[in-house]
């Protein structure tokens, strides 16, 4: 750990946005090589930090054929796994996001949570993604806004038990109206039917706003080959080390927090996983 040996908080283990994007935009693809084999496998979301173990080295980089699988899973299998990477995806975006931006006054924006709902029977998943672009392109209009300042959001569609299309978002940089102006507004600019706004608290759990719409038992069959949720392109996105030397001096780190949430398991090979989560506070230095 010599190359990380100087680093005094979590924030200087891991790369800022702004280098992140400068490399996306100059090489084209992932902004952190992965190393060849790895123990660790460490996210950071906002100030959640998720640790998983592996006792045997997890191999990266590896040719097609190596990665290939020995068969097919069961479709049942597959559509629950599905579920769950869409749920921690959600969650990661959600918690990379919010409080993270400011108004022309540098105050922090709070994070929205919006429910539109359709007048009309709308039961065809392309129809109604493509009415909530175009909500999204009015949006952005009408507050003039553009490029890396559009509207960013997170969005999960869920179906009515009629089987009618409605959209559950949250929007992380969008103005605060004080009164019922507010849905008005937007429904303005929605033009399909209704809308709720609900403005959120930093006490709240903001991931489960959304996260509990995916849920395996009440997806419908029309989003098994379907994205779940969809999100705006300049969202922030979480943040991935794999590297052993880095991870090793983040999770040395971590040690010094309390862990919110742990658990181990074996795999059929005989694999053991072990999975930690920690919540922390920004740029707070660890207890000696």
């Amino acid at each position: 750990m010599k190359k990380y040996h100087n680093f005094e908080t979590l924030d200087e283990l891991f790369p800022s946005p702004e280098s992140i994007e400068d490399k996306r935009e100059s090489y084209g693809k992932t902004f952190l090589r992965k190393p060849r084999l790895s123990h660790y496998r460490i996210i950071k979301s906002g100030n959640v930090y998720e640790v998983y173990y592996s006792q045997r080295a997890i191999g990266y980089n590896l040719s097609s054929a190596n990665k290939r699988g020995s068969g097919r899973s069961h479709k049942k299998n597959v559509h629950a796994n599905s579920i769950r990477r869409a749920r921690n995806n959600v969650a990661r975006i959600i918690n990379s996001n919010v409080w993270q931006y400011l108004d022309e006054g540098k105050k922090v924006y709070i994070p929205q949570f919006i429910t539109l709902t359709f007048r009309e029977m709308i039961t065809d998943i392309s129809v109604a993604n493509s009415y909530y672009n175009k909500f999204i392109k009015r949006l952005n209009y009408q507050l003039n806004i553009k490029d890396k300042e559009n509207i960013q959001y997170i969005n999960v569609i869920e179906f009515q038990k009629n089987g009618r299309v409605h959209f559950h978002s949250i929007f992380f940089n969008l103005f605060l109206l004080e009164n019922e102006r507010k849905d008005r507004w937007l429904a303005n600019i929605w033009l399909h039917g209704f809308i709720e706004v609900e403005p959120l608290q930093k006490s709240k759990n903001i991931a489960g706003y959304l996260t509990k719409y995916l849920t395996k038992d009440t997806v419908d069959e029309r989003l098994l080959t379907q994205k779940k949720y969809y999100c705006s392109r300049g969202v922030i996105r979480p943040t991935v080390i794999n590297d052993e030397e880095q991870a090793l001096a983040i999770v040395d780190m971590l040690k010094n927090y309390p862990c919110e949430y742990e658990i181990e398991h074996t795999l059929p090979n005989g694999n053991v996983i072990k999975y930690m989560t920690y919540v922390i506070e920004e740029n707070k230095k660890p207890n000696n």
